[in-house]
């Protein structure tokens, strides 16, 4: 079965050694994709090849690019996203495999509305054999139960705006949201901005159940790694509130850029209470009364990710 105008946008870079049977799950989708859109990145390995020996004998038109210059994820994302033609996009990494039925229900959350413009599952966390490892992406991000109903329910941005949820190798987008979103700025993941965007602009949706295989092999740029709370808490006390907020708030604006001449209820929220919590008093003492109102008004329970945040907040250095 011919999905409906679906692209494929792989970015891969030295991802001779997973890439064939991350292809071949492209092949046993139901609905078959419109075209493959793959943009390697200087790989000096045999992932081109592996590409054009593919493009032989797909059942679809394989489209390979490669760049001049090492471009980085995020360009490269914005690089392939900007080459496909179809009406629907889905993104690819080069290390997982699709499960049959990825772009099919994928599709089907996309053309559920016209205002929804992308849509992200969960995902089986596998080592680099594809054995399970008994945990899924949404687990390992700690999107919870509670939080998939808000999006079940339009409510995404407020998600989003506390926290990353989407995880690029399990979205899809539709192309018009791609005038809107790309470039992607810098300071932002393809596939956090991606979805915020989405959220922001029309729905995002989510689809509960896991869609593909998400290899862990030591080599992921990103992955789905279990975090050590204790390592996150040392990490975050070692950076300074300056540094963050000169980092952080202009991500956020960014976005408000994008939206305009339009502008976004809880995206003004998240702007002024990361406004708020930079413009604390530098002095620890002198920051306790701010900092107390913050979370008495719940502003951090409604655009932080958890309470070692508001921790940081109070104690942290300048």
């Amino acid at each position: 079965m011919s999905g409906p105008g679906f692209s494929i946008a792989l970015c891969a870079y030295n991802g001779g050694r997973f890439l064939k049977e991350q292809l071949e799950s492209f092949r046993s989708q139901t609905w078959q994709p419109g075209e493959l859109v793959a943009v390697d990145d200087c790989s000096r390995d045999a992932t081109v090849t592996i590409l054009e020996e593919y493009a032989e004998t797909a059942p679809f038109p394989v489209r390979i690019h490669r760049n001049a210059e090492n471009l980085g994820v995020r360009a490269n994302f914005t690089k392939a996203l900007g080459l496909c033609n179809g009406e629907l996009i889905a993104l690819s990494d080069q290390d997982d495999v699709w499960l049959p039925r990825k772009l099919e229900q994928l599709g089907r959350a996309l053309l559920s509305g016209p205002d929804v413009l992308g849509a992200f599952s969960d995902a089986d966390v596998v080592d680099e054999k594809l054995r399970p490892l008994g945990d899924t992406v949404w687990r390992r991000t700690g999107f919870t139960v509670r939080e998939q109903g808000a999006v079940f329910s339009g409510d995404a941005a407020r998600v989003l705006l506390k926290h990353y949820t989407v995880t690029g190798a399990a979205f899809a987008v539709k192309k018009s949201l791609l005038a809107r979103a790309l470039p992607v700025p810098d300071g932002w993941g393809h596939d956090a901005w991606l979805a915020l965007m989405a959220a922001l602009a029309g729905r995002l949706l989510c689809v509960p159940a896991p869609l593909l295989l998400y290899r862990q092999h030591g080599a992921n740029v990103i992955g789905a790694k279990r975090k050590n709370a204790l390592r996150e808490i040392l990490n975050g006390f070692a950076v300074s509130r300056g540094a963050y907020y000169a980092e952080e708030l202009p991500r956020y604006l960014a976005a408000r850029e994008r939206l305009l001449p339009a502008r976004h209820p809880l995206l003004e929220e998240k702007i002024a209470h990361l406004t708020r919590r930079r413009d604390m008093p530098k002095s620890r003492a002198a920051r306790v009364w701010p900092w107390a109102l913050e979370a008495l008004q719940g502003g951090y329970a409604r655009y932080a990710k958890d309470f070692r945040v508001a921790a940081w907040d109070l104690v942290g250095r300048e």
